[in-house]
């Protein structure tokens, strides 16, 4: 993996679900640190780890882009969340192409 830290801005989020409650959600700000092959650090603006969505509390989770394209090598989602993740990737998707229009 070339880079292992990204910023997060409203054109590139972070899409995830936590392990225990199965929330999902999406974070369009700080920066997120790869930890091993499919690990997260997620920290806010402010470089303050957030720990409820890092490490070992995130089931699965995804980067994408501005048009809800995941970002290559920055995801891992099992297959149960699938949904959960495309479902806000085409989210923002729509959101999007809705404030250019």
């Amino acid at each position: 993996m070339k880079n292992s830290t990204l910023t997060l801005s409203p054109e590139i989020s972070l899409v995830y679900v936590l392990r225990e409650s199965g929330c999902h959600g999406r974070l369009t700000g700080g920066k997120i640190e790869r930890v091993g092959e499919q690990g997260l650090k997620v920290f806010d603006g402010y470089d303050s780890l957030i720990e409820y969505i890092s490490g070992e509390a995130l089931r699965s989770w995804c980067v994408i882009d501005l048009n809800g394209v995941p970002i290559e090598e920055w995801n891992s989602v099992l297959p149960e969340d699938i949904e959960d993740v495309l479902s806000y990737a085409l989210n923002q998707y729509d959101r999007s192409v809705g404030a250019g229009a």
